[in-house]
C-alpha cells in the first residue's frame, strides 16, 4: 500500500475532443512537487457534468480514498473528496500534538500581505521547529482545508486564498486548534469578537468522513473533539482590567440565561472547572470576579470562550506570543 506525503495544491489541465466536449484532468501535488493525476471531469460547467475518480490513484491510495464513491455528478461532492484526500494525507504523518496546541492571530490589514498578517505567532513557531526551512501545515474549517506554506517565520503559499475564502479583514481575529503538529482547526472571530461561520458548501460542518477516520490513519486531539460547529456561542475578550473583562462575560452570556429563578454556569480550563452562580439573569459578581482573577491576566493577552453546551463554556487564554498560556493547576490535558 502506498504512503505518500502530504497533498498541498490541487490542479487541472483543461482539453476540447473533435465533440467540443471539454474534459479536465485533476492533479494533486505533494510537498515535493510530485504530481498524480487523481480524476477526469467532462463537461464541468454544464448539467451533465461528471467526475470519475482514477482507477489507478484509487487502487494505489486506498487508504486514503476509503470508501468514498467513485464517480460525482456534483462539484461539491467532488471538492469535498478532494479536501479529504489531502486532509487524510496530512493525518497520515503523524505528528505528535505539541504543548501549546492552541494560537491566536489577529488580522491587522485588508490585504494578505503586510508584514504582520504573514507573521505566523511566535509560539506556533516555536512549536514547529521550522529553523528557516520550508514546511507545511493544514488549516481546515467546517468543510473546506487550505495547505498552507510556512517559510521562515511567515505564512507563504495558500495563505492569500485562506484569507479570500474567509472574508480576514482588519480587526478579525482567528485561533489555531492542534489536530496534530501540522494540523489546525480555525476558529474565526468578527470585529465585535464573534464568531463568525462561512458556508462552504452544502453543509455547514465537515462531512461524515473527517469525523469516522480510516483505522490506519485514526488520530485524538483534545481540542478538536469540540469542534462539532454546533456550539452555542463563540467569542472573545481583549485583555483590560478585571471588571471589564467581567463585564464583557456578562454582556455575552446574558442572552443564554433566565431572567427568573437561579441557575449556574461552568467555566472550563485546563482540567479545572469554576460553578458561578447566576440569579435572574446575572452571574454572580463576586464569583465571577474571582474567577477573572484566577486567570492572572496581563495587558495583551486574550481569552476565547466556546460554549460548547448549554451553560457550559471552555475558555482559553493566550499570552502575548499568540500561544496558549498555561497554568499551574495544568494536568492530564489531553485525557
Amino acid at each position: 500500500m502506498a504512503r505518500c506525503a502530504p497533498f498541498v495544491r490541487c490542479r487541472y489541465i483543461e482539453t476540447m475532443d473533435v465533440n467540443n466536449s471539454t474534459e479536465m484532468v485533476f492533479y494533486l501535488i505533494n510537498v515535493y512537487g510530485h504530481t498524480e493525476q487523481i480524476a477526469t471531469v467532462t463537461n464541468r460547467n454544464t448539467n451533465l457534468a461528471t467526475y470519475r475518480a482514477h482507477d489507478d490513484f484509487t487502487e494505489q491510495y486506498d487508504y486514503l480514498h476509503g470508501n468514498s464513491p467513485n464517480e460525482w455528478i456534483c462539484d461539491n461532492d467532488f471538492q469535498d473528496w478532494i479536501a479529504k484526500l489531502q486532509y487524510y494525507s496530512f493525518v497520515e504523518q503523524r505528528f505528535e500534538v505539541a504543548q501549546p496546541c492552541w494560537f491566536f492571530k489577529w488580522i491587522t490589514d485588508d490585504t494578505p500581505f503586510t508584514n504582520e498578517n504573514l507573521r505566523i505567532p511566535e509560539e506556533l513557531r516555536n512549536v514547529l521547529q521550522t529553523n528557516g526551512n520550508i514546511t507545511w501545515i493544514l488549516l481546515k474549517n467546517q468543510a473546506r482545508v487550505w495547505p498552507i506554506q510556512i517559510k521562515g517565520n511567515r505564512f507563504a503559499v495558500g495563505w492569500e486564498e485562506f484569507c479570500v475564502d474567509n472574508h480576514l479583514i482588519n480587526g478579525y481575529q482567528i485561533i489555531l486548534a492542534s489536530e496534530t503538529k501540522c494540523i489546525f482547526e480555525v476558529l474565526i472571530f468578527n470585529k465585535e469578537h464573534i464568531g463568525v461561520f462561512n458556508m462552504y458548501s452544502n453543509q455547514n460542518a465537515l462531512p461524515a468522513p473527517f469525523y469516522h477516520l480510516p483505522a490506519v490513519l485514526e488520530t485524538s486531539c483534545y481540542p478538536t473533539i469540540w469542534f462539532n460547529r454546533k456550539t452555542v456561542t463563540e467569542f472573545t475578550i481583549g485583555c483590560d482590567i478585571e471588571d471589564n473583562i467581567a463585564k464583557c462575560f456578562q454582556e455575552h452570556l446574558e442572552p443564554f440565561f433566565e431572567h427568573n429563578g437561579e441557575q449556574q454556569i461552568v467555566f472550563a480550563m485546563q482540567a479545572h472547572e469554576w460553578t458561578i452562580p447566576v440569579i435572574d439573569g446575572a452571574m454572580n459578581t463576586e464569583a465571577l470576579v474571582d474567577f477573572v482573577r484566577e486567570l492572572e491576566l496581563f495587558i495583551g493577552e486574550f481569552i476565547a470562550v466556546l460554549m460548547t453546551k448549554e451553560l457550559f463554556a471552555r475558555v482559553i487564554v493566550f499570552n502575548g506570543e499568540g500561544g496558549e498560556k498555561i497554568f499551574p493547576w495544568y494536568e492530564n490535558y489531553f485525557l
